[in-house]
């Protein structure tokens, strides 16, 4: 369902931007994608390798400890991708020959990449055999783009409502993942993270950060070598054949993706 309404908000976004202006959005939400993917953790990689013997041994304490670790890394991660975010747009933006009118919208989109790690409660999710809910999140997620599209598309909105649409996409997105994961976290573990737990943890594992860092490399590499063709494009050819790029790709990528999926089953 999400790739099927990606064509109705996109071909409604060109239409109301047209594919200059919206090959400028599109430049400044992969750069937004890109600096959230290389800052933030792939906590729920930390919290699956862990917490696993703690959630299932119903170890309170040491299990607690685990999910305070994540959700402080994606805090600082977060914080950290979002002061990056917002210095990229003003130091790079110009050489990526972004519009000076944009410059201050796209600074404040970059706010959002503070709601784009949703790390420890996506751990969550697959600890409890929950995984499956994202799905439905994600096509709740892009309903909202949808709708906000098709009303920009109708009353000729500008760039900087796009993108709005776009930021609430990713914060919709993340309420519901986190109220999964505070959910899930109660009904299994009986309890809440007290606030003294993140400043104070109780428990330190060796190594773990290590883990950390040397888990989300796979994961940084790939977002680079997917969103950084976009970018070269956009700051070399221009915005409008970023987006004819960028747009191939997508659907090139759903047409696809039937085949990538009965792959693994073959």
């Amino acid at each position: 369902i999400n790739a099927l309404l990606s064509f109705f908000y996109i071909t409604w976004t060109i239409r109301a931007l047209g594919l200059e202006n919206f090959g400028v959005m599109l430049l400044i939400t992969t750069f937004a994608t890109l600096v959230s993917d290389i800052t933030h953790v792939h906590s729920w990689q930390v919290l699956l390798y862990y917490g696993t013997k703690y959630f299932d041994r119903k170890e309170t304490r040491h299990f607690r400890s685990v999910v305070a670790f994540c959700m402080r890394s994606d805090m600082l991660s977060g914080a950290l991708g979002t002061l990056t975010g917002v210095l990229g747009v003003y130091l790079l933006g110009p050489l990526m020959h972004w519009p000076a009118r944009e410059i201050p919208a796209a600074a404040f989109c970059m706010l959002t990449i503070a709601f784009m790690n949703t790390g420890w409660s996506i751990g969550m999710l697959r600890l409890c055999n929950r995984y499956k809910i994202l799905t439905g999140y994600q096509a709740i997620a892009a309903c909202i783009r949808t709708v906000g599209c098709g009303a920009g598309a109708f009353f000729h909105l500008g760039i900087g409502y796009f993108l709005f649409v776009w930021s609430l996409t990713q914060i919709s997105l993340f309420i519901l993942c986190t109220g999964a994961g505070f959910y899930l976290l109660r009904s299994h573990a009986g309890y809440a993270i007290p606030w003294k737990e993140f400043f104070a943890p109780e428990r330190y594992f060796p190594g773990v950060w290590k883990f950390t860092l040397s888990a989300s490399a796979n994961g940084i590499l790939d977002s680079v070598f997917q969103q950084l063709g976009t970018l070269v494009i956009g700051s070399t050819l221009g915005s409008e054949e970023a987006a004819v790029y960028r747009v191939s790709r997508q659907i090139s990528t759903g047409i696809s993706k039937p085949a990538q999926m009965m792959s693994p089953t073959v």
